[in-house]
């Protein structure tokens, strides 16, 4: 799973979708909290970011990967 999100965060379409299409949830913190695609732009911004931390990579790897198992996604 960590390969296949790892390819995902590499091509330029996806991770711009992330970025400037996929409108960020308007529901409350536990919706928001179970949408893959809000995962995802988190994960992006933090793994292309120069002044991320290994700490915040990890726990919004934790969040993708705890989202995409639970299977739901309100957005």
């Amino acid at each position: 799973m960590n390969s296949v999100v790892q390819a995902l965060l590499h091509v330029p379409k996806f991770v711009n979708w992330l970025e400037s299409e996929h409108e960020i949830c308007t529901g409350d913190v536990e919706e928001r909290s179970r949408c893959v695609a809000c995962a995802l732009r988190v994960l992006a911004q933090l793994y292309w970011s120069t002044d991320s931390t290994d700490n915040a990579a990890d726990a919004a790897v934790t969040r993708v990967i705890r989202t995409l198992r639970d299977g739901k996604s309100p957005c």
